[in-house]
């Protein structure tokens, strides 16, 4: 029997049943001074932003319907401002912070305090700044605040609790030395620019986080506190369902007195990659089987230019799977698996890198050469033809919708987002700067294509078969660098000019007006079909009506239990469609539609989600 089901989605909305109450103290910002941030139409949070008189930016996230509260607040010095003689010491630090206050002098007193209110508590140290973030039940917030702010103006550190944390940091090491993505941004700074501090092991470990001479590992972590944890180094957020008078009052409260020493944030001016980086292989051998060919291209740092997304523009045409373009063409030839591409253009600091990530086939792996040449060549055709304003268009078109119909993300992970991004992002873009595309600026993406090239790239082979000669320091595997060889360059070339490819053609799934929305009336699922051997069934949403559906089409079979054959068959079965429509699943994604075949209790079901206009197309 074929099972037809067909739902609009909806999104539960929590209901609030209870109100927090605080009392406060000290001078509250007014209306006037609270800056009210832009949102998505279908956002129900209210977000407002202001600044202490110590320089602290504070970001405000109000929602009535959430049960839980919290705070995420960033400093902006990470592990590439570790000293040379401490690797790791920025990491270690973030373990020693938490280890009391003067008003609160016990030791991991916030952690039990926020575990024992329903929450949880953590922080992470990434290259350019360190996060503390914690969530608890709301009514505990004003309590949980003045705990959490104190370790930003009195931390003990206690001393005897030292070499406990520096084993919790070796254990974190210890975990992760044989995770190749670890390994692998571990080799990107390797293979850098020596003067770097990406050079430098950025996570400790007992052998790094030890006394120098008579600098003491101690002295050193305090003297890192203080000279970079300032106020007008941090960034707060503070999310709760208190109104936004409420939440501004706790955090003039409880950080307004943090120290301002008006440090400047801390920048890398040295670049990542040089000329004498470029122009080479780097062949890297797993330690979990993997197939994988990444073409880096080292790029100068435009994050200044988020509104107008060239990397974004680029990475969008290389990585479409339409047919003619090099991804298509080079899965039809069984050679790759997988193919997409991404930028970071801040990645050392003062430069950064566009990444193609292509997942290689068994056949491909002796195909490396011929893929190469593709990408480059495809690369060709977008500088020739593909900086087009009807791309923007279409691009531009598709991030508007999926802001208006934005879904409200966790909280938590929100105010995380929030508060790291505002070192690089005007607080009133926190919403919308993923969606804005300001306008079409052809220079800027000519600018980037430029870089490009194969002069500027670095190609890693991710596979088990590489000849590797070098260790790894502080790592597992081994690694071997090799320079491009003109012979190489030249049979790329040939290679290439042996290839028709094509830009992908305008998006049919895609559409820029406003589907009929009815009303919800059908609030348990309703049988439309009742044929031999098919039914339909409809439900409504009740919390959320929006563009978006869901469609099931469940094929009710028991052949895939009849043995271990038919398991295997139904599973290929379930490959082959993904694999065949590639091309047709990408299109669809891009233009907002999810679709896909799976296999719930042991049947097929082939579905269908997001906007729902083109659902009886597909």
């Amino acid at each position: 029997m074929v099972r037809l089901r067909i739902v609009q989605l909806f999104t539960v909305m929590l209901v609030a049943v209870f109100v927090a109450s605080c009392t406060t103290s000290g001078k509250v910002p007014g209306t006037a001074q609270l800056q009210v941030l832009p949102k998505s139409p279908n956002d129900q949070r209210d977000y407002h932003t202001f600044t202490l008189p110590n320089e602290l930016q504070v970001v405000l996230v109000s929602d009535p319907t959430l049960e839980v509260s919290g705070a995420s607040l960033s400093v902006g010095v990470g592990s590439y401002q570790n000293p040379k003689d401490f690797p790791g010491l920025a990491h270690y630090l973030e373990h020693m912070l938490f280890l009391g206050t003067k008003k609160y002098p016990e030791p991991n007193s916030f952690q039990t305090f926020v575990q024992e209110n329903g929450g949880y508590s953590n922080a992470y140290t990434a290259t350019d700044h360190t996060n503390y973030f914690f969530q608890i039940g709301e009514g505990a917030l004003q309590e949980a605040l003045d705990r959490y702010s104190d370790y930003f103006k009195s931390p003990t550190f206690d001393k005897d609790y030292s070499d406990k944390e520096r084993n919790a940091v070796d254990s974190e090491w210890s975990m992760g030395k044989s995770n190749d993505g670890r390994i692998m941004n571990r080799l990107r700074g390797i293979t850098a620019n020596p003067e770097h501090p990406a050079q430098r092991m950025s996570v400790g470990n007992l052998t790094t986080l030890v006394d120098q001479g008579d600098q003491t590992l101690y002295s050193e972590m305090r003297a890192f506190y203080q000279k970079y944890y300032s106020s007008n180094n941090m960034k707060l957020v503070i999310f709760g369902k208190q109104d936004t008078a409420t939440l501004a009052a706790l955090a003039t409260e409880y950080f307004s007195d943090i120290d301002n020493k008006k440090i400047a944030k801390p920048e890398i001016t040295t670049r990542g990659l040089t000329e004498q980086q470029l122009g080479e292989h780097i062949y890297y051998r797993p330690q979990k089987p993997m197939r994988q060919l990444v073409m880096e291209f080292s790029i100068n740092d435009n994050s200044a230019l988020w509104p107008v997304k060239p990397n974004r523009y680029i990475a969008n045409l290389i990585s479409s799977e339409e047919p003619g373009t090099a991804a298509q063409v080079l899965r039809d030839k069984g050679w790759v698996d997988n193919f997409t591409a991404s930028d970071s253009a801040d990645y050392y600091g003062n430069d950064g890198i566009f990444t193609i990530n292509i997942g290689l086939t068994e056949q491909g792996l002796a195909y490396q050469d011929e893929v190469i040449a593709t990408v480059f060549k495809y690369l060709d055709l977008i500088r020739e033809s593909g900086v087009d304003p009807v791309y923007y268009q279409e691009y531009k078109a598709m991030l508007a919708k999926q802001y208006k119909d934005l879904q409200v993300p966790n909280a938590m992970n929100q105010a995380t987002h929030f508060s790291q991004a505002l070192f690089s992002l005007p607080a009133e873009h926190l919403n919308d700067a993923f969606y804005i595309y300001d306008h079409f600026d052809a220079e800027a993406i000519n600018t980037v294509l430029a870089q490009l090239t194969p002069k500027r790239a670095r190609i890693w082979h991710i596979n088990p078969s590489v000849d590797v000669d070098t260790a790894i320091p502080y790592y597992e595997g081994e690694y071997r660098v090799a320079s491009f060889s003109d012979t190489e360059l030249q049979q790329w070339e040939t290679f290439a000019d042996t290839l028709e490819l094509t830009l992908p053609a305008e998006n049919d799934l895609f559409s820029s007006g406003k589907a009929e929305v009815v009303e919800a009336t059908i609030m348990s699922p309703l049988q439309v079909v009742d044929q031999p051997g098919l039914e339909a069934w409809l439900v409504h949403s009740e919390f959320h009506q929006s563009e978006h559906g869901y469609l099931q089409v469940m094929f009710n079979t028991d052949l895939p239990l009849q043995s271990a054959k038919n398991n295997v068959m139904s599973d290929l079965v379930n490959r082959i469609f993904a694999l065949q429509t590639t091309a047709l699943r990408d299109k669809a994604g891009r233009a907002g539609i999810g679709m896909g075949i799976e296999r719930p209790r042991n049947n097929h079901a082939l579905t269908l989600s997001g906007y729902s206009e083109k659902h009886p197309l597909l």
